[in-house]
């Protein structure tokens, strides 16, 4: 398999987010009891691992991300690990794209 090959691959399965701050507080629509609750129902299925790349831990939480290959502004929920989730606005990481569920 090339290289170019492989490129496409990861663009078309995976994207590039940041975390975002000051979202703790940020309650999810009822009846949701969580922000992973949320993703679950949505997905209709389990989180069970963390959606970064490489990452074998489990998912903890559903973190508050924006998608910084692209220029839409949205805010996504992504299943994460503590680790993940608690990375500085600054730093980037890559999760699969198929976990992101668009909340605006």
């Amino acid at each position: 398999m090339d290289i170019d090959r492989i490129k496409k691959i990861i663009e078309a399965n995976f994207v590039q987010v940041k975390n975002l701050s000051g979202t703790s507080e940020e309650k999810p629509p009822i009846p949701y009891a969580s922000w992973l609750d949320y993703w679950e129902n949505y997905k209709g299925r389990k989180a069970k691992k963390c959606s970064a790349l490489n990452c074998e831990n489990d998912a903890n939480v559903g973190a508050h991300v924006i998608n910084t290959d692209s220029i839409d502004f949205n805010i996504y929920i992504v299943p994460l690990c503590y680790e993940h989730n608690n990375k500085s606005e600054e730093s980037l990481f890559v999760v699969k794209k198929k976990d992101l569920v668009c909340i605006n």
